[in-house]
């Protein structure tokens, strides 16, 4: 911040001339005049806005009022006294590098909320203690601990999921079941589930991933309990739930429950969208077994 940009402006719908001068120059308004009109012809009678980056010295604030009487002066950082530029330099930077920083966070945010807006839809499993949950519109998994909302999910460039939200506000009672009938449909699409034992063979676990994540989101499936009571040789099943990437499922008897319930209560994953989860599973619904919150 030792440069000091100077710029006159003779036409708002033309481009400034701008010149750089140094920061403690008592007469950087005066100097940038005469350098500018080496290279451009402006008459001083049509410059509407003179600028500078440090506020203009006495002198110079004597020299843009008495040369440019139709233009008004302005300028970003004021005028330290001689003995304290170098702390008035700092906080400048200081200030300069703070605006650019939130200028580059806003362009990532607006660029993800474009990415979500334009991704797929997709049923989110979500705690019955979300903060944001009396503003999404959802059904229940397990009542008053676990629902499904819907949301446009897709890839951010840093990496992670940017989600916008369906909102209460936004859709009718029927149009949010078409949604989640899309939504769930979505889901399905590039599922993958692995097993350890061929299925219908009592005794296995079940793993399902699917690449674009929320895979957990399949417990609300509603043919879920039937078809992977069918891989699994069981009736009563556990489901684990230790993110919302991963999901496994294995009978209640089988050698598998132990080890689906150390899952979950050793999951580090935060307890977002949902809390690292065991559910019970059954002909008559689910309930939850285990739920990590901290």
């Amino acid at each position: 911040m030792s440069i000091n940009v100077v710029l006159f402006q003779c036409d708002p719908e033309t481009e400034p001339v701008m010149t750089a001068m140094e920061a403690r120059d008592e007469d950087a308004a005066r100097r940038a005049w005469a350098e500018v009109n080496r290279e451009h012809t402006l008459a001083a009678a049509d410059v509407t806005h003179v600028h500078s980056e440090w506020q203009f010295s006495p002198a110079d604030e004597e020299f843009v009022s008495a040369t440019f009487p139709n233009a008004k002066a302005t300028y970003n950082f004021a005028r330290p006294e001689p003995d304290g530029w170098e702390e008035a330099l700092a906080a400048a930077e200081a200030t300069v590098r703070e605006f650019y920083e939130k200028q580059q966070l806003e362009q990532a945010t607006n660029g993800l909320l474009e990415s979500a807006a334009d991704g797929v839809l997709l049923p989110v499993l979500r705690s019955g203690n979300s903060d944001d949950m009396p503003h999404l519109p959802s059904w229940e998994v397990i009542p008053g601990q676990l629902y499904v909302t819907l949301a446009r999910c897709a890839p951010t460039p840093r990496g992670t999921i940017g989600m916008n939200h369906v909102l209460r506000n936004q859709v009718e009672d029927e149009e949010f079941v078409e949604l989640a009938v899309e939504a769930m449909g979505n889901l399905r699409d590039g599922l993958q589930v692995n097993c350890t034992n061929p299925p219908g063979v009592p005794g296995g676990l079940v793993q399902l991933d699917r690449p674009g994540g929320f895979v957990t989101s399949m417990v609300a499936e509603p043919n879920f309990h039937a078809r992977m009571s069918d891989i699994v040789g069981a009736e009563r099943l556990l489901a684990a739930l230790p993110c919302p990437d991963v999901l496994y499922v294995a009978g209640v008897d089988s050698e598998w429950a132990d080890k689906l319930r150390e899952m979950v209560t050793e999951s580090t994953h935060e307890p977002y969208p949902h809390a690292p989860s065991l559910l019970l599973i059954d002909q008559s619904g689910a309930q939850l077994v285990v739920e990590k919150t901290g």
